[in-house]
């Protein structure tokens, strides 16, 4: 199977996916699914999570690179920008030089921004949930009524067609009516 066919077809709605022999680049596989499947919680956690951990290491390298006096080894870099992406900061590890304050305040407003972005996503999930509960909720009913309303519908056209034939049966003449003896004949 080729990189431009589709994935085939076994039965209605089946598809067989083929990435591990399509795109053996797994992050190109990541962002095709991303990029085919609508957003998600899952993807956007996901993206969020992979960036929130390459802003770490990237900052844990600037800060190791330009402020090398307060941070002489990358692991103290890494543990003073875990503890500003996540808004923990103790207070006791602080950058020296203005380079190493300007990528803590990037830092710190990354981490801000994530803590703010998850629990938007957190409380969209819940608003999401709670809707389609209320949705379903209110089609069950929908279904109840109409199944109500059809059934008095029912019950009205019965009660019509029997006054219906009622009426008929009043309205015919005597002639026609066959248990009455006829008036010519008699």
């Amino acid at each position: 199977m080729s990189r431009s066919e589709p994935p085939t077809r076994h039965g209605p709605g089946l598809h067989v996916a083929h990435e591990a022999t399509v795109e053996p680049n797994s992050a190109r596989a990541a962002m095709r699914r991303f990029r085919e499947e609508p957003a998600s919680i899952r993807w956007a956690i996901v993206f969020l999570i992979l960036g929130i951990i390459l802003v770490v290491i990237v900052a844990s390298a600037i800060v190791w690179i330009l402020d090398s006096k307060d941070y002489p080894d990358f692991p103290a870099a890494l543990w003073f920008t875990l503890q500003t992406v996540t808004t923990v900061g103790y207070g006791d590890d602080v950058p020296g030089s203005p380079s190493g304050r300007i990528i803590g305040g990037i830092v710190m407003i990354v981490g801000i921004a994530f803590i703010t972005v998850l629990t938007a996503l957190i409380t969209s999930s819940l608003v999401d949930a709670a809707q389609e509960r209320r949705h379903r909720y209110q089609l069950a009913h929908q279904e109840t009524v109409i199944r109500h309303l059809t059934d008095q519908f029912d019950e009205m056209n019965d009660r019509i067609a029997r006054i219906e034939a009622a009426t008929v049966r009043d309205l015919r003449p005597a002639s026609e009516d066959p248990g009455t003896p006829n008036d010519a004949t008699s």
